[in-house]
């Protein structure tokens, strides 16, 4: 059964960071979920521009309309997101990143582990 869970993080004074987690197989209305969560975060940051780290450590597998969705709301909340940092095992998901980067014109990247991606958005966050 898919899932996601979705949590905000509060980092150093001025940065924020939301969290979210995906497993099992990854369906459309699963990333139309955590994205509806995310426009919430979105808005208690007051607008500010928040880093997104999507666990995919326990997904088994998506769907297209999983994959469209996310290039989709990426595309859509660009102004809002400073960075998409997706922590996979799976070598075939980072090279998906990588193409789901260009076609949302996000800055996204692939990263194996939790703590090399945070850290990522982190230094997305001092640079801004």
């Amino acid at each position: 059964m898919p899932r996601n869970t979705t949590a905000s993080h509060r980092l150093p004074p001025g940065e924020h960071q939301v969290r979210v987690r995906f497993e099992g197989h990854l369906a459309a209305d699963t990333v139309m979920a955590a994205f509806r969560t995310l426009r919430a975060e979105v808005s208690a940051a007051g607008g500010e521009a928040v880093g997104l780290l999507v666990d995919c450590s326990g997904m088994t597998g998506y769907e297209r309309a999983a994959r469209e969705a996310f290039v989709h709301e990426n595309r859509e909340l660009k102004r809002y997101i400073s960075g998409v940092a997706v922590v996979t095992p799976n070598p075939v998901y980072r090279m998906v990143v990588g193409a789901m980067s260009l076609a949302s014109t996000q800055r996204m990247r692939a990263f194996a582990e939790a703590d090399e991606a945070r850290a990522w958005l982190v230094s997305l966050a001092q640079k801004n």
